[in-house]
């Protein structure tokens, strides 16, 4: 619903209260969405909306950095790594399991079950 309010003109500001529960900004949300709507049919909101996502979600992913919830560029093809990339990989590989990694997955994984992710 978020993703539709902005496409629609509301403010990203508005939306994340709104997703928060404040009640002053999802009438302002409601009504630039309703002005953005104009006359248009419900199936042509649909389609359009679906066409958009579709397109977007092949480029872009939403994740968790620094308990903000922001979109990444996904990489479509395979990458040649020299010795040292690989190396610095295998580094992070054995950093990924230590105790503070593990806790900061465990509360990016809280957040993202916050947001319905």
């Amino acid at each position: 619903m978020s993703d539709f309010c902005l496409q629609a003109g509301a403010s990203a500001n508005d939306v994340q209260a709104l997703v928060d529960g404040d009640d002053d900004a999802s009438d302002a949300v409601f009504t630039s969405v309703e002005k953005a709507i104009g006359g248009k049919s419900e199936d042509e909101l649909i389609a359009e909306f679906g066409v958009r996502e579709t397109l977007m979600n092949e480029a872009i992913k939403k994740v968790v950095r620094d308990g903000k919830v922001v979109t990444i560029n996904t990489n479509k093809r395979k990458r040649k790594m020299t010795a040292a990339q690989k190396a610095a990989l295998k580094k992070a590989r054995l950093k990924a399991h230590s105790s503070s990694a593990k806790a900061a997955r465990k509360k990016a994984m809280k957040t993202r079950h916050s947001r319905g992710m």
